[in-house]
């Protein structure tokens, strides 16, 4: 794949992606000349609801996980064990 790169730098246009006259061919055969793209999304922070959302879930994560402490210790603790 080639690319047609100018000799002077252009100003940046605070694109995330951007690709300017690209030429692919196949062999002898264009495929593609001359294709320009460029892609824009700005950065947006997430909000409040996303925050509490997150927190929220975490700590339902580790009550499942604390809830699961008592009985794991009734079934492993060493006065069930066997030791015969």
């Amino acid at each position: 794949m080639t690319a047609n790169v100018p000799a002077a730098a252009e100003p940046r246009t605070g694109a995330i992606v951007e690709a300017r006259d690209v030429v692919k061919s196949f062999g002898q055969t264009p495929a593609l000349r001359g294709a320009s793209l460029e892609m824009q999304h700005p950065m947006v922070p997430p909000g409040a609801a996303y925050y509490l959302l997150t927190g929220g879930g975490i700590v339902a994560a580790l009550g499942i996980i604390a809830a699961t402490f008592p009985p794991l210790a009734r079934i492993t603790g060493p006065e069930v064990a066997r030791n015969e």
